[in-house]
């Protein structure tokens, strides 16, 4: 089942870095989550960057608010699992 980047953060006791993807994209794609903001379980903010290849990419730079905060788009989307790399 997909989670979204909090529930992932979660059931790694809370730690960052880790490496995400969303289930839609091609391997080689990812997010690396540097760091989360959550008040209430499971709603919160990811922020980070993305990678294709091993490399940072400017996969998120359609966004503001990534390009400002690099706050993740569509974080809290059920639509995440975790790469194990």
């Amino acid at each position: 089942m997909s989670k979204n980047l909090i529930q992932i953060w979660d059931s790694l006791c809370r730690k960052t870095p880790f490496l995400a993807r969303r289930i839609h994209w091609s391997d080689g794609y990812h997010a690396v989550v540097e760091a989360i903001d959550c008040d209430k379980m499971p709603y919160g903010t990811a922020y980070g960057y993305a990678v294709a290849g091993g490399q940072p990419t400017n996969h998120f730079e359609y966004d503001k608010n990534w390009r400002e905060s690099k706050v993740i788009p569509c974080g809290g989307n059920y639509s995440w699992e975790l790469v194990d790399e």
